[in-house]
């Protein structure tokens, strides 16, 4: 298509634009000059019609240069220059008459009993503006192939850049996130080559955060999968063999291939729940709800597993409504995740605690317990994938946290990570933007 392409589309707008103001001032010029060379001729035949006024002719036949005519009548006699066409207009002044397919411009005065009718052929103005007009033209007419040579080279010379933008991102490489730079880029194209820019920062920081992704699940499934590996061949080999507490060793490598099976389930589920809850892939709606009961009824499922180690796990809260814009599921994996995180990490008979609170522009829910020993240095990298405490012999996928930085980030909030003051453990702090007034409970 013709509009395709900027370079075309911009030597047809300009060439367009100088043959239109050429056009337009020579016509203007016509203009001007027809009004000009008709003034002149009248002001020419005015004067013969006073000299014609003020004589007496010697003979029927006048004398006048041509292509003007003359008509004069005395009292009831005509005195005309040769071949003078027979107009006599009805009134004095200038006329315009058609006689013949000649169009004639007429003057007609009259004075006592002498009347003088002179004139010439319309076409002697045009003929004059030809002689004056064309010369003018010409040298534009003859100008304008140059000049369209002039604008394509002009056009292709300032739109190299464009050129050179596009050879440089034809060039990179897959997976090549070079930041791009363009000599002598006009100031149009800045804005668009830092933009690019911008762009290729967060590819490859994203590109980056997914390699090691990739590389921190391998290493988090290839010990699992080597142990069971492992295990299925002793198994193998025990089963071969004779010895009387064969059995024993059966049960025991079955225990251990299915603790490494649940740690891969484990592992599998969190990437699914990952993939779920990322703040660029997350389509479903929040809706405004009430989240204590939902908070309330995901605690209480997860005493039984807090009782196997002795540990005590109280909720405090100061009213009956924490309205959010969220999802019951959501809330549901914040919580899950942070107390099961307290609940793993920490001794028998340790102290959880969960608490809610709300301020007029935010909401706080916070998970600390005093169990937990992390050192300052390990905190700051907590919500990382696949980062874990020092208790690394703790069965876990070390996503957990990330999960729930992923679903804070779907609220547009925080999540602070912390030594807890009073308790000596972690200090979880997710904190929720509230913008609108706490709805009915």
């Amino acid at each position: 298509m013709l509009f395709s392409s900027l370079s075309r589309t911009l030597i047809l707008i300009l060439t367009s634009l100088i043959v239109l103001i050429i056009t337009v001032a020579t016509l203007q010029a016509y203009r001007i000059t027809l009004l000009e060379r008709q003034h002149a001729h009248d002001v020419e035949l005015a004067h013969i019609a006073s000299l014609l006024l003020q004589t007496q002719p010697q003979q029927h036949h006048v004398k006048i240069k041509a292509p003007l005519f003359v008509r004069q009548k005395i009292h009831d006699t005509w005195y005309e220059s040769p071949d003078a066409p027979h107009i006599l207009p009805e009134h004095s002044g200038y006329h315009e008459i058609m006689l013949n397919g000649t169009l004639w411009r007429v003057l007609r005065l009259q004075q006592d009993v002498t009347t003088v009718v002179v004139g010439f052929p319309k076409e002697v103005v045009f003929n004059e503006l030809e002689a004056l007009i064309l010369p003018t033209i010409t040298p534009f007419l003859v100008a304008l192939p140059v000049l369209g040579v002039v604008i394509f080279v002009v056009v292709r010379f300032q739109l190299r850049p464009l050129k050179q933008l596009d050879k440089t991102l034809t060039k990179q490489e897959d997976f090549q996130f070079t930041p791009l730079h363009i000599e002598n880029a006009f100031l149009e194209l800045q804005p668009v080559i830092l933009t690019i820019n911008k762009l290729m920062s967060r590819l490859k920081a994203s590109y980056e955060r997914e390699q090691s992704f990739s590389a921190n699940v391998a290493h988090e499934l290839k010990t699992p999968l080597t142990t069971l590996s492992l295990t299925i061949d002793n198994l193998i080999a025990d089963a071969a063999s004779h010895e009387q507490n064969a059995c024993e060793k059966r049960k025991q490598s079955l225990e251990n291939m299915q603790a490494h099976l649940l740690r891969v389930n484990s592992v599998v589920e969190s990437l699914l729940l990952m993939a779920k809850t990322h703040p660029h892939f997350y389509r479903k709606s929040l809706t405004r709800m009430n989240i204590l009961p939902i908070i309330q009824e995901t605690l209480s499922a997860l005493f039984p597993k807090l009782n196997n180690k002795q540990q005590s796990l109280s909720f405090d809260y100061a009213q009956q409504s924490y309205c959010l814009d969220t999802s019951p599921t959501l809330i549901s994996i914040v919580i899950d995740n942070l107390v099961l995180n307290a609940h793993k990490y920490c001794h028998e008979g340790a102290q959880i605690i969960v608490e809610l609170t709300q301020q007029a522009a935010q909401m706080s829910l916070t998970v600390r317990d005093d169990g937990q020993t992390v050192t300052e240095e390990t905190i700051n990298h907590l919500s990382e994938r696949f980062v874990r405490g020092s208790q690394t012999h703790i069965s876990g996928s070390g996503l957990g946290l990330s999960i729930v930085q992923q679903i804070m980030d779907i609220h547009h909030g925080t999540m602070t990570v912390s030594i807890d003051s009073k308790l000596g453990g972690l200090n979880i702090t997710c904190i929720f933007p509230n913008g609108t007034p706490p709805c009915a409970v």
